[in-house]
């Protein structure tokens, strides 16, 4: 696929590094909200 050799496929990798770090990030905030979301949805469901 990547057939660009050089500066080109140096700049799409470290792009895609980037992105790859991004999505680390996200995927934790996710986990994060999820247990918080359950947390607060189930302290709800105590208080009903």
């Amino acid at each position: 696929m990547a057939t660009v050799v050089g500066m080109g496929a140096k700049k799409e990798n470290s792009e895609l590094d980037r992105l790859k770090e991004e999505n680390k990030k996200l995927k934790y905030e996710n986990r994060k909200l999820k247990k918080e979301l359950e947390t607060k949805t189930s302290s709800c469901e105590d208080d009903a």
